[in-house]
């Protein structure tokens, strides 16, 4: 049987204040067991403080689709971030998701920096390497972090791809097909990952056990988000999760 274990991740510490306060919130309530960090942003040097304050399990939330807003960023990482975010962010209107490789050659470069940057930023701010690795709009799980898996050292904790869902469009059922095909090809092959991967939502907490039953599972959370703020502090929530294994990406075995 598979071990069973329940990491509860909350994402974006240290992009601003609120956004760390809010975690930090529920780290404390029990409602969560780990967070992943941005690096270059407002609140990156004060969530690693109390990242070790709190002792709370940290990884790493590449971003490649939003610029840098920390005040210590060199210039020229801060442009090639503003390119990134330009035709990768959600704001660009275009679907990074479904983008072929071949496009992406020209930024292909910009994209292995930046993460090398991050990696490094991180260890140097939090003084340790990460738990684990995930990313901001889930942009590791698409084609256009291909390119710099090698970056990533083979073995290390990643999450995985959300599951398909049978209702979605066939442009979504394409960009969930690839995502299904990187998970196979790359992210189980390379990495340490979960059995499986899913959003907090009203009706999970009932589930946990039959969900965590002989498998490794990771419940993904924004607590500065007010429906998920208020689904993690409610007594049905921490019941749930005290009631099952539960940890960090560190408790994940091989």
């Amino acid at each position: 049987m598979n071990q069973s274990l329940c990491i509860v991740n909350a994402d974006d510490w240290g992009f601003s204040s609120e956004v760390t306060d809010a975690i930090a919130e529920c780290y404390l309530a029990g409602a969560i067991t780990s967070t992943s960090a941005m690096v270059f942003q407002a609140d990156t040097e004060r969530s690693a403080e109390m990242s070790a304050k709190l002792s709370i399990p940290t990884g790493l939330h590449i971003n490649l689709t939003v610029p840098f807003h920390g005040n210590r960023t060199a210039i020229d990482l801060q442009r090639q971030q503003r390119t990134l975010s330009s035709v990768l962010g959600t704001s660009s209107g275009r679907s990074w998701s479904r983008h072929i490789p071949r496009a992406l050659t020209p930024i292909a470069r910009l994209i292995r920096l930046s993460v090398r940057a991050q990696l490094s930023e991180f260890q140097r701010v939090f003084g340790h390497e990460p738990t684990h690795i995930d990313s901001h709009h889930h942009i590791h799980g698409s084609v256009a972090f291909v390119s710099s898996q090698r970056e990533i050292p083979l073995g290390t904790r990643m999450r995985r791809n959300f599951t398909r869902d049978a209702n979605l469009s066939d442009n979504d059922r394409k960009a969930a097909w690839m995502r299904a095909l990187i998970d196979s090809k790359v992210i189980t092959r390379r990495y340490r990952t979960t059995n499986s991967l899913i959003p907090i939502g009203t009706g999970i907490a009932p589930e946990l056990p039959r969900l965590v039953r002989g498998r490794s599972i990771e419940v993904v959370t924004h607590p500065y988000w007010p429906s998920d703020r208020e689904i993690l502090l409610s007594d049905e929530w921490l019941s749930a999760l005290a009631n099952v294994p539960s940890g960090s990406w560190l408790d994940l075995k091989a």
